[in-house]
């Protein structure tokens, strides 16, 4: 196993990351569930060590009248539609307090099926009306040879395992969605003076069709939580500037959308600016470019203490109209 990476990843019975929990809520507990992708998931760390856990810790220490249980709900897959659904299927069961949605700007991308290309993805298209169209994913067949092997041959996890671990491979899975993103669009282009260069394509995909349709789905996932009588969050996780959307874009304006459509919202994507650019790497990101245990500690440390005013200031807000 590679340095800092060796790790068994365990889920619940539901598949995420995390401890058995039950539908019921406890008693005098404050149930928060958190959406996102890989980041939150942190398959590579011990379930103690993820994102949701170093969070529940935290509000339970700080707590003595209330009970805190904060979900690791990402299912490891990328995109806003993805955590959608997800909270439509499942997370709608455990009806959680507040709802958070943990955004990152490789969203954007995997939002829009020309450039994240997984037919086994969620998607959404904007349809007329500004109304969302589902795109459901396309089912894998779990009964071909190769599927088959797969699940039954140990070597082949062991290989897979060791080679899902290392840079290399997502550097490669990277170059392998850019050049099959780039060669569909040409193909829509054709051999015309139209063809873009690829960096110029993604610029106008995401300023064109993957910046509103993000907004849109954020927007729809607030409605689809607060509909269920839930709190919605947006945690706005990574800046733009190094970024094809930060061309277009700043966080600044997805910030001002979130106001402007009276979505709450906090940033942390200065904490992880400052892990992705520190000197100690080995310290701070392992192979994959997730967060080391240490790098998580103070990423959660960070959150949790946004995510607590956040709390106090909404429970001031709920107390003034109670009173009025």
């Amino acid at each position: 196993m590679e340095k800092n990476y060796k790790n068994e990843f365990i889920t619940n019975s539901l598949g995420f990351h995390d401890i058995e929990r039950e539908i019921a809520k406890p008693e005098n507990t404050y149930r928060i569930h958190i959406y996102g992708d890989s980041m939150v998931q942190g398959k590579a760390l011990k379930i103690e060590d993820t994102l949701s856990s170093l969070v529940e810790r935290y509000f339970n220490s700080q707590s003595l009248n209330k009970k805190y249980e904060v979900v690791n709900m990402a299912s490891g897959d990328d995109s806003t539609s993805n955590q959608i659904r997800t909270y439509e299927v499942i997370g709608t069961k455990f009806k959680p307090d507040l709802v958070v949605c943990y955004f990152m700007n490789n969203d954007f991308f995997d939002n829009v099926q020309s450039l994240h290309i997984k037919e086994y993805s969620p998607y959404h298209k904007i349809g007329e009306n500004d109304k969302l169209v589902y795109i459901p994913p396309v089912p894998k067949n779990h009964d071909s040879l190769w599927e088959r092997f797969k699940q039954s041959s140990l070597l082949y996890r062991l290989i897979t395992n060791k080679l899902f671990e290392s840079r290399f491979y997502n550097d490669l899975n990277v170059l392998k969605a850019d050049i099959l993103s780039y060669l569909k669009h040409s193909r829509n282009n054709g051999d015309s003076n139209e063809a873009l260069n690829y960096d110029e394509m993604v610029r106008t995909t995401i300023a064109n069709e993957a910046w509103p349709l993000t907004l849109r789905l954020v927007k729809y996932f607030k409605e689809q939580v607060e509909g269920n009588g839930s709190k919605f969050l947006l945690v706005d996780g990574s800046g733009f500037e190094n970024n094809p959307v930060g061309k277009t874009y700043s966080n600044k304006d997805l910030e001002e959308y979130c106001f402007e459509n009276e979505i709450d919202y906090i940033h942390v994507y200065e904490k992880y600016n400052e892990i992705f650019s520190h000197k100690d790497r080995g310290k701070y990101l392992l192979n994959d470019n997730h967060p080391t245990p240490y790098a998580n500690r103070e990423i959660a440390l960070f959150f949790a203490e946004k995510l607590e005013k956040f709390l106090m200031n909404n429970n001031k807000k709920i107390s003034m109209k109670i009173n009025q």
